[in-house]
């Protein structure tokens, strides 16, 4: 079986106007989490979580999906083997888990995630 989608990022340089179209126009609820992003309420029934991010600083607006895997550095060599990059080496996410960001080789970001064990 193949790996799951796990949550999303929709990034932005001004975080209010962007929570306030996707909030109203899905009717998404959200809360304050940390201090760049707002997490998603996409319904009783979703599985999959997403965020609002403004990192302050490029890139602004991407939209990246994270896959679940159960080693980030194999995925990364995996990637580059297939003709991939890696953007973002593998990050601690608040204790949560661990993140990296990679390119495919038409150039499109995707996210890497592996839960804490």
């Amino acid at each position: 079986m193949g790996n799951p989608i796990f949550q999303f990022d929709i990034g932005c340089k001004e975080k209010e106007p962007t929570l306030k179209f996707y909030t109203e126009l899905f009717d998404w609820e959200a809360e304050q989490f940390g201090p760049y992003s707002h997490k998603l309420n996409l319904g009783s029934n979703s599985t999959l979580g997403g965020f609002i991010t403004s990192l302050g600083h490029e890139p602004y607006n991407y939209v990246m999906l994270y896959i679940v895997v159960d080693n980030i550095k194999e995925t990364i060599a995996k990637a580059e083997g297939l003709g991939g990059s890696v953007v973002v080496s593998e990050t601690d996410a608040h204790g949560q888990g661990s993140f990296a960001w990679i390119k495919d080789p038409a150039g499109n970001l995707l996210g890497l995630w592996k839960h804490n064990s």
